[in-house]
Parts: structure tokens; C-alpha cells; sequence
């Protein structure tokens, strides 16, 4: 469902955005329409083309799918797990987004692993988003991991890949 969403006049402005072809600058505003409230869209380019461009006969899907790997590129947009999640949702657009509660069940399931992902401790096990809620995450169990507390304050609300899980425990 598309919504209505503002731009703000600095957006133009953005030294960031200038890098960006001008596809892709018209294109970052035209992803928060069917963005939900905390900046997350299916990652669907034929869909966003047939929406964002439907009498532009020269853009195709492919080119569609290259603008928003090249958003990503910028650090605009996340794609993950198929969705996009647009970085800095709340520098974009303010709106009214209040944090969903985990439901017990999920937690229980999180928490359930026994142990941080990162380090292996067993003890204050809390439940963690791979993708921080202030950067588009949700309470989606893909998006859920099991961390200890000490290991979730530690990776703050960065995004940190499977890969650079030992990170976490390195800067301890």
C-alpha cells in the first residue's frame, strides 16, 4: 500500500545523494511510499518499476534492480532476507513509529539457542536485532539473534555480518 510521504527541501542537498545517478536520486524518495512504517519494503524491482516508472519504456527491471544495488552502495538502503530496508528510515521521514513489543513466544524461541551467538556465555542472554530497529529492523524472527548482554551493549546498534561475529567479542 502506498502512502504519502514528504521531502524534505535539504534532501537535495545531501552530499551523499549527489554521488548518485540521477535515477537513483529520483528513486530513493520514490522507495518510501511503499516503505512500512519503520522504512522496509519488499525487494521487488519488477513491482517498484511497474510503480515508481510506469511510462518510462527505457527503464527496465534490470535497470531498476542496478539503481537500488547502487543505493545500497551509498549506505541508503540494506537489502537483506529479501527486503529492503532503507538506513536512517527516521533521518528520512518522521513517522510515528513506536516499538513493537516482542511477543513472549518469539523471545522464548530466541532465547531458547542457550547461548550468545558471538561469544558462547550462557548467562544474561537477551534478544538482540541483526538489524537495529533505528535503522529500518524489525521483530521478525529472521531478524532476531540471541546475544548476552554484555555482547549486545557492546555491538550497540550497529549491523554486524555472520562473518564479523568475532568482532563483537574483540573489542571486549
Amino acid at each position: 500500500m502506498a502512502r504519502i510521504r514528504q521531502i524534505k527541501p535539504e534532501f537535495y542537498l545531501d552530499d551523499e545523494l549527489a554521488q548518485c545517478s540521477r535515477d537513483a536520486s529520483l528513486l530513493f524518495p520514490g522507495l518510501w511510499m511503499p516503505a512500512d512504517k519503520i522504512g522496509k519494503l519488499a525487494d521487488r524491482p519488477a513491482k517498484i518499476r511497474a510503480r515508481l516508472f510506469p511510462y518510462d519504456t527505457d527503464l527496465g527491471t534490470e535497470a531498476v534492480d542496478s539503481l537500488i544495488s547502487e543505493l545500497e552502495g551509498h549506505g541508503f538502503l540494506l537489502r537483506r532476507d529479501g527486503f529492503i530496508h532503507i538506513t536512517n528510515w527516521r533521518r528520512w521521514q518522521h513517522a510515528s513509529v513506536l516499538r513493537e513489543h516482542i511477543p513472549s513466544s518469539i523471545r522464548k524461541r530466541i532465547l531458547s539457542a542457550g547461548s550468545c551467538i558471538s561469544c558462547g556465555s550462557t548467562e544474561r542472554l537477551t534478544v538482540d536485532h541483526k538489524i537495529p530497529v533505528s535503522k529500518g529492523g524489525s521483530n521478525e524472527i529472521q531478524n532476531l539473534q540471541c546475544l548476552c548482554s554484555t555482547c549486545n551493549t557492546q555491538k550497540s546498534n550497529r549491523i554486524i555480518q555472520a562473518t564479523d561475529r568475532n568482532e563483537i567479542t574483540q573489542m571486549r
